[in-house]
């Protein structure tokens, strides 16, 4: 800017008034190198525990399994029960996959397949299961 105002003043055509020199600011002049430091330190900082908080909150899923009516027993492949609904579970992010049941006396029961690589909340409506009973049969004609 000094080099710009210097050239300037010297092609200055006679006639026209002299420029005047004006002050030139610098950027963070009145800021120490102390100051920027310490901003730029805490600039890092923060950035690391954004990214901190980013990785770590993304290395775990979460599942959330609801049913209608709720009480549901929830059960692994293996058949061992996990809970009942509402059910919840966090886990480690991986590759894969596991296996639910949902079981309700009176209902019929429903599989879900779960990917470890993604958060899960599903509300199931279970179905009831239609079973014979005496109002159920047909009717027969005497």
């Amino acid at each position: 800017m000094r080099e710009v105002l210097l050239e300037l003043r010297r092609i200055e055509p006679s006639g026209i008034g002299s420029l005047s020199q004006a002050p030139v600011s610098r950027v963070g002049e009145g800021l120490g190198r102390r100051s920027l430091l310490g901003m730029g330190l805490a600039s890092v900082a923060l950035l690391a525990g954004v990214g901190w908080w980013w990785m770590a909150e993304s290395s775990t899923v979460t599942w959330q399994v609801q049913s209608e009516p709720t009480g549901a027993e929830v059960l692994d492949q293996t058949g061992q029960s996990l809970g009942r609904t509402p059910w919840q579970e966090v886990r480690a992010r991986d590759i894969g996959h596991k296996e639910i049941r949902l079981r309700l006396a009176g209902y019929r029961s429903e599989s879900l397949l779960l990917d470890s690589g993604r958060d899960y909340r599903r509300t199931v409506v279970l179905t009831k299961s239609v079973e014979s009973s005496p109002d159920s049969r047909p009717a027969t004609a005497r």
